[in-house]
């Protein structure tokens, strides 16, 4: 149950559907006014959730869903360029690295954070700068974990892209690629 003034607040969804937008109420408490002639008190759904938290779980899961195929994609060239090319292993993961953030950047550009507007350099130079350090980052723990520990490079991969997701959303979402806020 929401309580709190006694007008409503309203919210909309980002969508562009005309077909898809819908409103509700945050905010009806009991008594009657212009926003609430009938002084009820109104229970939201989880539909009515404002179109923020939706929008970022949904980013989420596409982010997820993009780490996950670059992920598979990164194990396979490690593994492709380490056994059967024999380069060392960080040599493998740093080409690895910069053909797969290539195509996880299209991707999450398009695909997980819907940008349409056109690419400038302030956003490309943002983006490499996360992936720079996320690439630095993940070459000193791959080698900390095979070198240092003793762990088979595949399962440090695994290890590693783990540990990197969060991160990488993270300063992607609200940096590199931040989508501008609907105004």
């Amino acid at each position: 149950m929401v309580t709190g003034p006694a007008h409503a607040r309203r919210w909309k969804t980002s969508s562009a559907s005309a077909a898809s937008r819908h409103r509700c109420a945050t905010s009806i408490t009991p008594g009657a006014s212009s926003a609430n002639p009938e002084g009820k008190t109104v229970q939201l759904s989880t539909r009515d959730k404002p179109a923020f938290a939706t929008r970022m779980s949904a980013q989420f899961l596409r982010f997820g869903l993009v780490g996950f195929l670059c992920f598979l994609g990164g194990l396979a060239s490690v593994y492709l360029l380490t056994d059967r090319l024999h380069l060392h292993y960080v040599l493998s993961m740093a080409i690895s690295l910069l053909l797969l953030n290539l195509i996880g950047w299209l991707l999450n550009r398009h695909w997980t954070f819907g940008l349409r507007v056109r690419r400038s350099w302030a956003e490309l130079a943002r983006y490499l700068l996360v992936s720079g350090t996320s690439f630095a980052l993940t070459l000193v723990l791959l080698a900390l974990l095979v070198s240092g520990l003793g762990l088979n490079y595949l399962v440090a991969s695994a290890i590693v892209a783990l540990l990197m997701t969060a991160l990488n959303f993270t300063a992607h979402r609200l940096w590199s690629l931040r989508v501008p806020d609907p105004k």
